[in-house]
């Protein structure tokens, strides 16, 4: 599958979060990125805190042992 995107995903990342410091609007930040509304969700973590919001599960880093 081809990436739409121009740059590594920490270079998006970087945008994506100045944009929206800037902006202090999903929507916008969309908008002036170009990044599809899904990812810019993820890269902000709101798709995060919405899982664990609703689920009421405690979330816990998985901890990598014995590599």
């Amino acid at each position: 599958m081809r990436n739409p995107y121009k740059g590594s995903y920490d270079e998006l990342c970087e945008k994506v979060n100045e944009t929206y410091r800037r902006t202090d609007n999903v929507c916008e930040t969309v908008k002036e990125t170009g990044i599809h509304f899904d990812v810019v969700w993820g890269m902000l973590g709101f798709k995060d805190w919405y899982d664990f919001y609703e689920t009421g599960e405690e979330w816990t880093p998985l901890k990598l042992t014995n590599l």
